[in-house]
């Protein structure tokens, strides 16, 4: 009995395992799927002060729209930098987009020619974010950031909320749908119980 009842709940911690996941994957898919994204075309500057001041112009890259440069460079600077950014976004619909921007140092986000992360100062690095309410199509977005002296990094990312959660729900299924193949997996290796024959 003990056998049959273990594995019976392995089986079905895996099958709600693998309806979370299934579930979280595909809300994750279309969350991501509402929001056409483009890459960054960057113009990089000679800084001109630690308040973020813009010098001459460095030369161009581009960035994919999510990103995390974790050290920054460019043509071998990484101190005295800085950039101007400009993308664009598609909302196949009206939505909420939250909006988050990292630095080390200074950076700020616009959006439709609208600030609406300022976050231009001296600083280690850390993150600010917002939300903002768009119609459907298209939006422009630019930032700006500059990097002093230290540590140097810069950040971006957008969703849509809820996106956050479908991870969330998607990791939790993965974890439940492993530990139920485990149980099961220990409920089918326990041996059967065998009845002793009473005495003649």
């Amino acid at each position: 009995m003990l056998r049959k009842n273990v594995f019976v709940a392995g089986v079905a911690l895996l099958a709600l395992g693998a309806v979370l996941l299934g579930y979280g994957i595909l809300t994750k898919s279309q969350l991501e799927g509402a929001i056409g994204m483009h890459d960054w075309s960057i113009t990089w500057y000679e800084m001109n002060d630690q308040l973020g001041g813009y010098g001459q112009v460095l030369g161009t890259s581009t960035a994919p729209l999510r990103f995390d440069m974790t050290t920054v460079s460019f043509q071998g600077r990484s101190e005295h930098v800085g950039f101007m950014a400009t993308t664009t976004i598609d909302l196949a619909e009206d939505s909420t987009v939250w909006f988050q921007i990292g630095s080390d140092d200074g950076s700020q986000l616009y959006v439709d020619g609208m600030a609406l992360i300022n976050n231009w100062q001296l600083q280690a690095y850390q993150t600010m974010s917002a939300e903002l309410q768009l119609t459907r199509g298209t939006h422009r977005l630019e930032m700006w950031f500059y990097q002093w002296e230290g540590g140097a990094r810069v950040s971006f990312d957008c969703s849509l909320p809820g996106l956050q959660d479908a991870i969330n729900v998607a990791v939790a299924g993965g974890f439940l749908l492993a530990l139920g193949v485990v149980i099961a997996l220990i409920g089918f290796r326990l041996k059967p119980k065998v009845a002793q024959r009473s005495g003649s």
